[in-house]
């Protein structure tokens, strides 16, 4: 993943944060994948955030089932 300041981010996509990414990945994914599959998402090492990011996606997943 990269950082919500990184100019990946904030010149080359679409997505205002790495939220809105996620969220829309793990619903397509929700959708579209096999039940016996897992979708694995690597932090930025330098994100702060990277605890709250973590519990986020979880609760995102959950409710995604």
């Amino acid at each position: 993943m990269q950082l919500d300041h990184d100019a990946s981010m904030r010149v080359h996509s679409d997505y205002d944060s790495q939220q809105s990414f996620v969220e829309e990945v793990i619903e397509a994914f929700a959708r579209s994948a096999p039940a016996h599959t897992k979708i694995v998402f690597k932090l930025h090492p330098l994100d702060e955030r990277h605890i709250d990011l973590r519990q986020w996606i979880s609760e995102t997943a959950e409710k995604n089932g």
